[in-house]
């Protein structure tokens, strides 16, 4: 069905990106377990703050792609000084997108504080670990940075390899600065948790350093003096604006879904929590294609090699539309035991969970389409259509979930984050078979 080259050069991307997934997934998993182990309202005070903490990290990551698929197609084209100097402006470009993120919410954190509704203890754990997370701002963009910036150019297993040692790292501080070492280091809780999250940025920042350095990644140019780097700078921001689109509204769309949920008892706040939490077990195959279809469709592109693209995107489908089936089975039928896990005996609370995660995983599988096809949509040149298509979804999911779930319940709010996603995945379906067909004849 699929050539040879086809799938030794897909998964030669997607398995080193797949294992760097996984190791974030397992992470999560690890930090969420100890988290959830100093109480329902601390647990419920870090789900919000990390609605916040996608915020940000959407909009650097947002950034961060699209100065990637300019050095994804200069590699495929073969122009390594274009490609150096594109890695080395980029640097300078997410490093000042960073500052500004940094300075804009610190201006803006109390007026967002104002609109959550949830108890007093469950704000004051947000407020910490939020706080404590966002001093670090400057490495996670720079981590996240250099992380793409090597899968963009087939160096994926040594991304991959520095992403598993930071997130090894990160793990044995989270149980260090959380609980504490008898008689050496006071337990930190919750700050403990955010501390060691941006420790491990900082040593995985300075891993990705050395090997670009060592390996003679980048050219030094200046910035505007030279008439060819302010054209790539000038290019870079005005993609960069089309990948805002999404980077912005999807996670100002789980920030007003969450104050939303606010308004919900505390064992729904928690269940939302651990749901968002858990999200990674079907990102990590989304976010894994997503990236090698970006990767691989950005450099077919750039060597012109257009026939490849339907071929990887197909192939995608696949490999997305298996491991959601797969997926839906193990929440119907293992839900209930997965709350238990995490929240004990207590079955009120395991019920409530496992219900929400089945509705709700619905809205993820459509997503999980709907993203891959705007990352192929941004590394074609079809941007507008990737941007306008994924505000229409974003912004029907600010409004539409919390209206349903005023008049049905909190049913009616999940439900209608699945509707809106079946509805943009058959938008964006259309759009690839009708525009991408003129586009590859």
């Amino acid at each position: 069905m699929f050539e040879k080259k086809i799938l030794k050069k897909y998964f030669s991307i997607f398995i080193p990106i797949f294992i760097s997934i996984l190791s974030l997934f397992l992470f999560q998993i690890i930090d969420s377990f100890f988290v959830s182990k100093l109480g329902v309202e601390t647990f419920s005070g870090f789900g919000i703050a990390l609605i916040q903490v996608l915020f940000i990290t959407s909009i650097l990551s947002s950034i961060s792609n699209s100065i990637n698929v300019f050095i994804s197609k200069a590699h495929g084209s073969k122009k390594e000084i274009r490609k150096k100097r594109k890695l080395y402006i980029g640097t300078f470009i997410i490093l000042f997108s960073s500052l500004l993120v940094f300075f804009l919410f610190f201006i803006f954190k109390d007026f967002l504080y104002s609109f959550y509704g949830a108890s007093p203890n469950v704000l004051i754990s947000m407020e910490i670990y939020f706080e404590t997370w966002i001093l670090f701002i400057p490495f996670y963009s720079l981590f996240i940075y250099f992380q793409n910036s090597l899968n963009s150019i087939e160096k994926t297993f040594t991304a991959s390899f520095i992403v598993f040692l930071s997130l090894g790292l990160n793990i044995l501080l989270d149980y260090i600065l959380m609980f504490g070492v008898h008689g050496m280091i006071e337990p930190l809780g919750i700050y403990g948790s955010a501390l060691a999250t941006g420790l491990s940025y900082i040593f995985g920042v300075l891993c990705f350093a050395y090997i670009i350095f060592k390996n003679d990644l980048i050219y030094k140019i200046p910035l505007f003096k030279n008439r060819a780097s302010s054209l790539i700078v000038k290019k870079m921001f005005f993609l960069s604006l089309h990948f805002l689109v999404p980077g912005l509204t999807y996670p100002l769309s789980m920030i007003i879904l969450s104050i939303g949920i606010s308004y919900y008892s505390v064992d729904i706040i928690a269940s939302f929590t651990l749901i968002d939490n858990l999200k990674y077990i079907l990102l990590i195959i989304t976010t894994s294609t997503a990236t090698t279809v970006s990767i691989l469709s950005s450099n077919f592109y750039g060597s012109k090699k257009y026939s490849y693209i339907n071929k990887i995107f197909n192939l995608t489908l696949l490999i997305i539309s298996t491991w959601s089936f797969i997926l839906v089975l193990f929440v119907y039928f293992f839900g209930y035991n997965v709350g238990e896990f995490y929240f004990g005996y207590n079955s009120y609370l395991s019920e409530l969970f496992s219900h929400m995660w089945f509705l709700f995983i619905f809205s993820s599988i459509f997503w999980s389409y709907t993203a891959n096809l705007g990352r192929l949509f941004f590394s074609i040149k079809m941007e507008k259509y990737a941007s306008s298509i994924i505000l229409f979804g974003n912004v029907s999911t600010m409004f539409l979930p919390i209206f349903f779930g005023n008049i049905f319940g909190v049913d009616g709010f999940i439900i209608s984050i699945s509707a809106i996603g079946f509805i943009v995945f058959l938008i964006s379906a259309y759009i690839y078979k009708t525009k991408t067909r003129i586009l590859f004849s």
